[in-house]
């Protein structure tokens, strides 16, 4: 199954998903820690997949100084991210 982001292919959803989170962090001033260890943690081939883990001990995957936004935001993200890439 192949994934595409912007004007970019991909073969697997984790590398989309990867390159979607490097660009959120880098470019969206998103947070590092996070982008990081969704990267880092989740070995998922499928949005569903990706999505369940990245779901799961969501305060595992930030440093703490989100502090009381961390839901929220890690949900909005989880959320856009599974909405800008699509499967071709």
């Amino acid at each position: 199954m192949a994934y595409k982001w912007k004007n970019f292919s991909f073969e697997s959803f984790a590398e989309a998903a990867n390159a979607w989170l490097d660009w959120w962090s880098t470019e969206r001033a998103g947070c590092p820690t996070m982008a990081e260890n969704l990267t880092s943690w989740i070995n998922a081939t499928t949005p569903e997949e990706w999505s369940k883990g990245a779901l799961t001990d969501i305060e595992g995957y930030h440093c703490g100084k989100c502090g009381f936004f961390i839901l929220k935001q890690h949900q909005a993200v989880v959320k856009r991210l599974l909405e800008d890439i699509e499967k071709v």
